[in-house]
């Protein structure tokens, strides 16, 4: 049985949780406050809850002064929640790319929909400029194959990870990348509340 991630509090809400579910920030040498998304970056770290309210409350009470004993510099909020924004889509982005590099990636109308007939699809990523025909298609066969769907990029972006140059939809078949990405597309949904539209169960932590 796998070792529990060991428990931080956030700085927000006070609530304790695994270390590996909650944002953890660093300063750097300079003492300016930068998040660490992937949790890799050295130094001590201080933490908050994926939420925008916890961030702010955070910073409102001057609470990484206090964890890292001492004046920081922090950027304005907008501009850290942009920060977290390219951050939070550069990582979906690179864990499509691995998932695709692991087989679990469908791409192409046809084989989406095989696949979401057939019952080998975790769930559906459809882009943000995808026509209302074509996704109420995708939506209403994978609705009815209990599949959640989540609309998030523009056809470009969404291709880019694969290598090609644009793709309406992409599926993805059960694997550990996948799990990871579907937690991950939750999470941005959760902390912008916009950006992704979750159709569907919603299974993700």
């Amino acid at each position: 049985m796998p070792k529990a991630s060991p428990e931080r509090s956030c700085l927000g809400c006070k609530s304790k949780k695994e270390k590996n579910e909650l944002l953890r920030f660093v300063i750097t040498p300079e003492r300016v406050l930068v998040p660490d998304f992937l949790g890799k970056l050295p130094g001590r770290g201080a933490y908050t809850c994926f939420n925008k309210k916890c961030i702010a409350e955070a910073l409102r009470l001057h609470q990484f002064s206090r964890s890292f004993k001492g004046e920081i510099i922090a950027p304005a909020l907008d501009g850290l929640f942009e920060q977290l924004q390219l951050l939070f889509i550069e990582r979906i982005l690179s864990l499509i790319a691995l998932a695709n590099r692991a087989g679990n990636v469908i791409s192409g109308s046809d084989s989406i929909i095989d696949g979401l007939k057939k019952k080998k699809i975790k769930f559906l990523i459809i882009s943000k400029d995808i026509s209302v025909e074509t996704a109420d298609r995708f939506l209403s066969i994978a609705e009815k194959t209990g599949v959640a769907s989540y609309q998030f990029l523009t056809k470009e972006e969404l291709a880019k990870p694969l290598g090609k140059e644009l793709r309406v939809a992409i599926a993805l078949s059960s694997g550990g990348i996948t799990e990871m990405l579907q937690k991950e597309l939750i999470r941005y949904g959760n902390f912008f509340e916009e950006g992704v539209e979750i159709y569907g169960e919603n299974t993700g932590t």
